[in-house]
């Protein structure tokens, strides 16, 4: 759904769907003029979490996007110095261990980018120009934030934590940073740890200027396993989903996570198979209806595996198989690189949250990895 002052209707839409964030935002690092609505706000701006915001003008036709009710409840409550997570028995039914390996003896410290390979100085990102106010449907103007931005942008952000320099990174002053599901602020949790990357894969969205991270961190306490999706907004930080995963004896294999040699996730996709954004989404949305419907269930080449936390799922990973048995609580698609033909999808199934990558070729889905584990009642957004 997008807001535009040119379709009433929509505009009535898009302001319910902001008032469930509202409470997401402190009032203290907002120095904006606060709202209840579009009406409380000057000319060509939009009431977005309580302030007055920049709004882009979009087209009329929404853009479909599936993000189910969030369930009533109440999440521990995270602690200062530790990314508190209660491993989930699995995302999915009952996981074959078997792939868990061995956590070998590395001292790696350096910054990767997406395709392995050590970068140089991270960058600050480049102003993204204009605004786009809702990660689930609203593109930004094409060419205001290109890949290389973004890659810089997530470089920026791995190098800010592994050193605790938050004052390093460009923020919007309504920020909003959650980890588990449960708000943070942005220089606690994690980064107390000040965990440096060993390995770092990233999905890239020029339309939402927007990129997701999956990395093998290692700091103070050890090795965890780190998901986050960043979105930017004018060319500042805006939203930091994480999702992070400390050593546990069940569910944790960072060995399978990082490939043996260059890595099949960030392979371009030849254009005559790629998929589209609307194709992707619907492919997403089909596959987590499929555990209610298995009908449903989109194709998957005969290779495509399955893996929560780089541990192999039920039957040997198999993606011929639905991923639950009943529907996922909540199930959003914040981000797609239609280069690379990586889809995302956060989601919360018997009350453990996640991170899900697809990567899909020729209508088929390639493989699957899950980032997560954390119980959490929503996800926070």
């Amino acid at each position: 759904m997008k807001f535009t002052r040119r379709n009433t209707a929509a505009a009535l839409v898009w302001a319910c769907c902001l008032a469930c964030a509202a409470c997401a935002v402190h009032e203290s690092a907002n120095p904006a003029q606060r709202c209840a609505g579009h009406t409380d706000c000057p000319a060509g701006l939009i009431c977005y979490r309580d302030f007055c915001l920049p709004g882009p003008e979009a087209p009329d036709a929404p853009q479909s996007d599936l993000t189910a009710a969030h369930a009533d409840g109440h999440n521990d409550a995270s602690q200062a110095g530790t990314a508190r997570a209660t491993a989930s028995p699995s995302l999915e039914p009952v996981a074959d261990a078997s792939g868990a390996g061995p956590l070998p003896d590395s001292d790696d410290s350096g910054v990767l980018t997406d395709s392995g390979q050590p970068t140089g100085t991270p960058t600050e990102p480049i102003d993204a120009s204009t605004p786009v106010v809702d990660s689930a449907t609203s593109p930004a103007p094409a060419g205001s934030c290109d890949r290389e931005v973004l890659r810089q942008s997530a470089d920026a952000y791995l190098a800010a934590m592994a050193t605790g320099d938050v004052a390093s990174l460009s923020k919007h002053p309504s920020l909003l940073y959650t980890e588990n599901g449960q708000k943070q602020q942005l220089g606690l949790g994690v980064w107390i740890g000040r965990p440096r990357a060993q390995f770092v894969r990233l999905v890239l969205d020029e339309g939402r200027c927007s990129a997701a991270i999956v990395a093998v961190l290692r700091g103070n306490s050890g090795r965890t396993i780190f998901g986050v999706r960043l979105r930017y907004l004018a060319g500042q930080l805006f939203e930091v989903e994480a999702q992070v995963v400390p050593q546990n004896p069940q569910f944790f294999n960072p060995d399978g996570i990082i490939p043996t040699g260059a890595d099949p996730w960030v392979e371009p996709v030849p254009a005559g198979m790629r998929m589209s954004r609307d194709g992707l989404n619907k492919l997403l949305a089909d596959y987590f209806d499929s555990s209610t419907e298995a009908s449903l269930l989109p194709p998957s080449a005969p290779s495509c595996r399955r893996r929560q936390n780089g541990v192999l799922m039920p039957q040997q990973g198999s993606c011929r198989v639905p991923p639950g048995s009943h529907p996922f609580e909540e199930k959003r698609y914040p981000l797609v690189d239609e280069t690379n033909g990586i889809a995302t999808a956060i989601v919360i199934y018997d009350r453990y949250l996640g991170m899900y990558l697809f990567k899909v070729s020729g209508n088929e889905i390639q493989m699957i990895d899950i980032v997560g584990g954390a119980q959490s009642q929503n996800s926070g957004w």
